[in-house]
């Protein structure tokens, strides 16, 4: 779905609240990226702030495209239309709406980038990001982040061991 004229890849952020606006924002300050449009329930401040910037708002659910056109908002559609312009699909929505949006994505066809909450056996996978001294490190678990935490240049000087 890159767009072929630009060749840029299409973005999608499910959820516009305080973490969503900000993926948004940056997906929008990347060069070799393209917002197509976000998705949300609400009808407030922050939908029509999308509005304003000329980001495509789209509906996740019917009654709610409503309350939108209503509150002002032009409503581009519904998350399945949103999903079949995009490459990846950064979801943004509260703990416990993501797991359930997973299913959707994959059958969309669509990457998708999980925010955070959820847990490992929603993906698979999962990682923990810290920083130290303008750096930013990743850890399999918290419990790795807190042992790094207590002493990182003991793991920053490490050498390889032979096993």
């Amino acid at each position: 779905m890159t767009n072929k004229k630009s060749g840029k890849v299409r973005v999608a952020v499910n959820g516009y609240g305080v973490i969503g606006k900000r993926v948004a924002d940056a997906v929008r300050l990347q060069p070799d990226m393209e917002l197509a449009g976000v998705n949300d329930i609400v009808s407030d401040y922050r939908l029509k702030t999308a509005v304003v910037l000329g980001i495509p708002v789209y509906a996740s659910l019917p009654e709610k495209a409503a309350e939108m056109e209503r509150a002002g908002i032009p409503v581009a559609g519904n998350l399945n239309d949103l999903l079949e312009q995009v490459d990846v699909v950064a979801d943004c929505t509260p703990k416990g709406i993501t797991a359930r949006n997973l299913d959707m994505y994959r059958s969309a066809g669509v990457k998708v980038i999980l925010q955070g909450g959820e847990k490992h056996s929603v993906t698979g996978h999962s990682f923990i990001a810290g920083q130290y001294e303008g750096w930013t490190y990743y850890f399999c678990s918290s419990a790795c982040e807190q042992l790094f935490a207590l002493d990182p240049d003991r793991f920053l000087r490490a050498t390889p061991r032979e096993h």
